[in-house]
């Protein structure tokens, strides 16, 4: 009986174990998404920029 019980709680631990190991990948995981989308808004902002350049060099023809 007493090695069931330590079964269940070695098995607990295992599943409690899982969970940390899942939600630190996943919290690992939003931080790189957030460094893209970071990313991806800088070059949004550089691409506009250029093209204003653009436009203003065409209007100075």
């Amino acid at each position: 009986m007493r090695i069931v019980g330590l079964g269940k709680t070695s098995e607990q631990w295992r599943q409690k174990n899982q969970v940390g190991n899942r939600d630190h990948i996943m919290g690992e995981a939003v931080a790189q998404i957030r460094e893209v989308a970071d990313c991806l808004q800088t070059l949004v902002v550089q691409a506009d920029i250029l093209s204003v350049k653009y436009e203003l060099e065409l209007d100075r023809g």
